[in-house]
């Protein structure tokens, strides 16, 4: 009894040990303080890539067609951009839709941000998703963009 006590003690550390640490940033607007790049885009490929070669197709590699850049600098009109695998925290890309237009959050590799909520469903002039709430809000595309310049800004002068 006194092993099984300790071995699920043991484990109840070492899962605690291995989970994403930064998933308090429950909404979109808070994630953004912490990415590199905020661009509208139109999900235009997916594809599986052998990130560690012994283990066989473990990431996910997107192509976005990049419509509008509303925080860093990018200089092309298409970017890969890379999925999480399930063991680095990061969103894996299968949760987004072909041929679908996103607002997303990206790290400086073009990655999807380790920590928090990275994209946002854009229909319509609509965008849809946690966007300043923990809960599901829908809210137009050029008030998100007026949003995103206002915190552009107040980073900026501080």
């Amino acid at each position: 009894m006194k092993k099984l006590i300790i071995i699920i003690v043991f484990l109840g550390f070492a899962y605690q040990a291995s989970s994403c640490s930064c998933l308090y940033l429950k909404h979109f607007m808070k994630t953004l303080k912490y990415s590199e790049y905020a661009i509208i885009g139109k999900l235009v490929e997916i594809t599986e890539t052998d990130s560690v070669p012994l283990f066989g197709k473990v990431g996910v590699k997107g192509k976005f067609k990049i419509q509008q850049v509303l925080k860093g600098k990018i200089g092309t009109s298409e970017i890969e951009i890379i999925g999480g695998n399930g063991l680095d925290c990061r969103e894996d890309l299968f949760n987004l839709k072909l041929n679908t237009d996103y607002v997303i959050l990206l790290d400086y590799d073009f990655s999807l941000s380790v920590c928090g909520y990275n994209d946002l469903l854009l229909e319509n002039g609509i965008v849809h998703g946690r966007i300043n709430k923990k809960k599901e809000q829908i809210m137009p595309l050029d008030e998100l963009v007026r949003k995103i310049e206002r915190k552009k800004t107040v980073v900026n002068k501080l």
